[in-house]
Order: C-alpha cells, then structure tokens, then sequence
C-alpha cells in the first residue's frame, strides 16, 4: 500500500467481510491480493414465533499487499448501495492509521453518519492509541491497545470523553499462543462474561463459549470453516440447566456462500 490513497476512492470502494463488524481484525487476507470478495450470508433465526430468514451481502476490497482497503455491507443482497462502509489507510510501513465508518439509509448514498478513528503507534508495528473523531472534530473519546511481555495483544480499554474508562478487555492465552479467554468488564470493574475459545482437533471446527460473571455457561457459538479459514457455517446456540443436565437449544444458523 503506497502513501496518498485519497479518502474519496476509500469510501467509493467500500466493502465488508462478516464478523470484522463486531471483531477488529486488520490483518493480511488469507488468498487476496488486490481486487475483491463477496460473501453473501443467509441467517435464519429460531425463536418462539418461529423461523425468520435474512440475507446480507458483504464485500471487501484489498490492497496488492493484501490488507483490508474497505468493507461494505448490503443490508438487503438486491439493494444497490451499501448500509455501511468502513474504509482504511496505511502508511508507508503498511500499518493502518485510519478507518472510517459510515451509515446510510437504506439504498441512500449520502451518509447519515460518519466516524473516523485515527490510530498511533510507538516504534513497533502494533497500534498503542485510537482517538475517535465525528465531523472532522475530535469526540474526546479513544480506545488503549496493552500488549504482554510476548507482544501479545493482552486488552483493551474504552474511554469516554472525560477519561473515564466505560469498557474493558482482556485476553489471556494457552501454552501454544492460541488466544483461549476474552473476559468482558464493566466500568467499575466487575467482571461481565467471559468467552472461552476452543480449537477443535479438526481444522474445519472452532468454538466460542459464552459464561456469565458466576461461572454459568449460558451460550455456545460454533464455527464451520474451509481450509483457508473462511466461514462457511455459524452456530448459535442457548445453554439451560434441566435438572442434572445442560440443555442446548439452537437459536441463530448463518449460511455462507463466495464469489
């Protein structure tokens, strides 16, 4: 990725891939250099009123270096113009230094609202700092990466406006590096879930398990992938206590099919 990418041809090749909406990951496409990817994504939840369907088309554009350029995400698979985009660029080392998010009404193409999000760094490669910006004006708001001794993203802290920090991260690992818990914190420090990550013996399988602030088991997540770790199926499932046993009950299926 050269320097001087302009934020007016970020934004016109916006795309998104699923779960980088909720999951930051900025790092390398696993098969991608230049060009795009579509995934369209069907999503079928199970409820007491029964069985509703809703398919999203996400698609997500590369630098020849293979990071992430812009994601962008159809709320609907035939509508025209994206709901939301998100749009990067790195410096001349290849390490972001902005995103920018924005919003739309439904098949608009003027945003209702935008955001970006500036990143710093120290002499390493791993952001330290990301300060959020609306309008061009800095929120006040900025997010804190903390790394271990192994440079190791070991959390991350959220921070409103007056420094006070409203959300908090930690992550822990195994013996092998594999990142195996995610605990979730409140703003005085109580301790909210914890999710507990598991690598299945096979490479097409891994699975999330969600335990609230006592221990209780209380949701299960489980992914399908390919060999070159893209999704094809996700799992959710409720976790109850009957009796002696854990009762699992399956409440979100997602289908994912490439082009």
């Amino acid at each position: 990725m050269t320097k001087g990418i302009s934020l007016a041809i970020l934004l016109v090749l916006s795309g998104i891939g699923w779960m980088q909406l909720y999951a930051e990951d900025e790092g390398e496409s696993l098969d991608v250099r230049g060009g795009y990817r579509e995934c369209r994504i069907s999503e079928y939840e199970v409820g007491s009123s029964g069985e509703t369907n809703l398919t999203h088309t996400y698609r997500r554009y590369y630098t020849p270096a293979g990071r992430i350029l812009s994601n962008l995400i159809f709320e609907y698979y035939e509508n025209v113009h994206p709901s939301y985009t998100v749009a990067y660029t790195y410096d001349s080392e290849n390490r972001l230094i902005s995103r920018v998010e924005s919003v739309f009404q439904s098949n608009r193409t003027v945003p209702q609202e935008e955001y970006s999000f500036a990143y710093s760094y120290g002499s390493g490669k791993d952001p330290l700092e990301c300060v959020e910006e609306k309008g061009g004006a800095d929120t006040g708001k900025r997010t804190v990466f903390r790394y271990d001794t192994f440079g190791r993203l070991s959390g991350i802290s959220f921070f409103d406006a007056e420094g006070k920090e409203m959300y908090r991260q930690d992550y822990q690992y195994d013996l092998f590096g594999h990142r195996s818990e995610t605990l979730h914190y409140s703003p005085d420090g109580k301790l909210l879930f914890t999710l507990k990550h598991k690598q299945y013996n096979r490479d097409d399988r891994e699975g999330t398990s969600m335990y609230s602030s006592y221990g209780t088991l209380s949701t299960r997540y489980l992914r399908k992938t390919d060999m070159k770790k893209n999704a094809l199926a996700e799992y959710e499932f409720r976790v109850t206590e009957e009796g002696d046993k854990m009762k699992e009950t399956l409440t979100v299926f997602r289908n994912f099919s490439y082009r």
